[in-house]
């Protein structure tokens, strides 16, 4: 009986454990949340494994790494800050940072707002005009 308490105890501390283990993650937040294609963002993180490099990615595409320090957190440029893809569409899209050892990950979204075009109104000797 003692040898079944002692094995029920000793799951429950498994399975506790691995419960906080996938309930603790990391986090990312950006410098910028939204703009054109080619815009610089600069992404900082925590939560990460300690000294691993973390590859980011825009939606499914690599745009960039970075390496944690002792405390698992990162900050880009390294060496210069992620760039949005040329190639990107209007809308929204995810960020996503993974730690490329401890498979921890954070998303992050960004929003492409190349389909926005720009309204600037002025006033000129009395009359209101709009540029697009």
């Amino acid at each position: 009986l003692s040898l079944l308490v002692v094995l029920a105890l000793s799951l429950g501390l498994i399975v506790s454990e691995r419960i906080a283990a996938q309930a603790s993650g990391g986090s990312i937040t950006l410098s910028a949340t939204a703009g054109p294609p080619t815009t610089s963002v600069t992404i900082s993180g925590t939560g990460f494994g300690a000294s691993e490099t973390v590859n980011i990615n825009f939606d499914s595409t690599q745009v960039g790494t970075a390496t944690t320090d002792g405390t698992g957190a990162f900050t880009t440029p390294t060496p210069t800050p992620i760039t949005i893809p040329n190639t990107a569409q209007p809308g929204n899209h995810n960020i996503v940072a993974t730690g490329a050892t401890s498979q921890i990950s954070a998303t992050a979204m960004f929003k492409d707002t190349s389909d926005c075009f720009c309204r600037t109104f002025y006033v000129e000797c009395g009359e209101v005009y709009a540029s697009f």
